[in-house]
């Protein structure tokens, strides 16, 4: 099987599968019914089994998705750029008085933690130990969450992203992971997912530019790292500590939300063109194609 049709087949399966759990989904109960967290980690894993299942069917495939581990620094970035990113953007959108997060209502020399999963404690804190305790938790919800996120991740940055780095180049391979990864959400991302006040904006155009953004971020680590593993715990980081701490800010108006959710593109955006610039020219394949260093 060419190289082009192995990659149209594992996309009309992952979208097929996804899409027929996320309107599962959708059907009894929608994104905050018992549904979604039932079938959530099934479909996060939809990606990574579609890859071993067309790559052992081919034959040899499993061993050009870079399995081995990374330099302990790679393992670093993965949690501390989304969690960077989360708190600049956290900060960016609470300080200009955009909206307001019930979880830290006050930070300064002082930090009040009220709500949220925090694992050296909630309550009064000086601003060291919360930023101790802010990466004590970013290392240990990262970890738990990795076991869903490998699901997704050794299927884009596993599989499809040397594939498609190694067709269309590093910038174009990536841009267009990034959108097939917020592609594969539209169904839950027309119904309020991640974007309740706008979803059709979100869908069509928000998201997947947060995701190409995101990919960029990505696919430094994985192609600068040789591993998928810092990506593994770089989006386990960003669904945790992102998904906890800027989402679930809360906005007085609708434009508000918007110009909250633009810094967080923003925010991304950048680190996206930073990683982009850093990433190294992926190495041949035997194919003589560009992509991931894959492990022996």
């Amino acid at each position: 099987m060419s190289e082009s049709r192995k990659i149209g087949v594992y996309l009309a399966t992952v979208f097929a599968l996804a899409y027929t759990g996320e309107f599962f989904v959708l059907s009894h109960g929608g994104i905050e019914g018992p549904a979604m967290g039932a079938l959530a980690p099934v479909i996060m894993w939809v990606p990574g089994v579609t890859a071993l299942v067309l790559s052992a069917a081919s034959g040899g495939g499993i061993r050009r998705i870079a399995w081995r581990l990374p330099r302990p620094v790679f393992l670093a970035w993965g949690i501390l750029l989304p969690s960077v990113g989360a708190a600049v953007a956290f900060l960016a959108i609470t300080a200009s008085g955009l909206g307001r997060s019930p979880d830290l209502p006050r930070i300064g020399t002082l930090v009040s933690v009220a709500h949220g999963t925090f694992v050296l404690g909630r309550g009064e804190q000086s601003l060291p130990f919360f930023l101790v305790n802010f990466l004590a938790t970013a290392v240990a919800l990262s970890l738990a969450a990795s076991v869903l996120t490998a699901g997704e991740e050794i299927g884009w940055r596993g599989w499809l992203q040397p594939r498609l780095v190694g067709r269309f180049g590093k910038a174009g391979g990536l841009a267009l992971l990034g959108l097939v990864w917020a592609h594969w959400h539209t169904p839950l991302v027309l119904h309020g997912f991640n974007y309740p006040e706008f979803p059709r904006l979100g869908a069509w155009v928000l998201w997947p530019l947060m995701c190409i953004s995101i990919s960029f971020v990505f696919g430094w680590l994985t192609i600068n790292g040789g591993s998928i593993w810092p990506s593994v715990l770089a989006h386990a980081c960003l669904n945790a500590i992102y998904g906890g701490l800027v989402l679930g800010i809360l906005y007085p108006t609708p434009r508000a939300h918007l110009e909250g959710d633009l810094i967080s593109l923003a925010v991304w955006a950048a680190a996206g063109g930073a990683c982009l610039a850093a990433t190294k020219p992926p190495r041949d394949l035997e194919s003589g194609s560009r992509s991931v260093p894959s492990a022996a």
